[in-house]
């Protein structure tokens, strides 16, 4: 019965190959976990940004534009001559 004889020579390419492979695996395991918590933050920051969109269309409606100007401001709507209107050739 031959004995199956292991040197340093050749137990080290195999542990070597051995620790390359858990540490690979180890590295996709935590770049997953780090691509799914970049989605969810993502996610987040989309859902923040259509929010943020929708206020600003409400900030900026005509409405409030104009509520703001006559309450805090007390402008008031001008009468009929007050209202210059230019042609468009002298704008610039």
């Amino acid at each position: 019965m031959a004995r199956l004889r292991l040197d340093r020579r050749s137990v080290s390419p195999l542990l070597a190959g051995a620790l390359f492979y858990v540490w690979q695996h180890v590295y996709v395991v935590r770049q997953g976990y780090e691509l799914e918590r970049l989605r969810g933050t993502h996610a987040k920051l989309v859902q923040e940004n259509k929010m943020l969109r929708l206020e600003a269309g409400q900030l900026r409606s005509l409405r409030r534009v104009e509520e703001i100007a006559r309450v805090r401001l007390g402008m008031l709507t001008p009468k009929p001559g007050q209202v210059v209107l230019l042609p468009e050739s002298t704008i610039q």
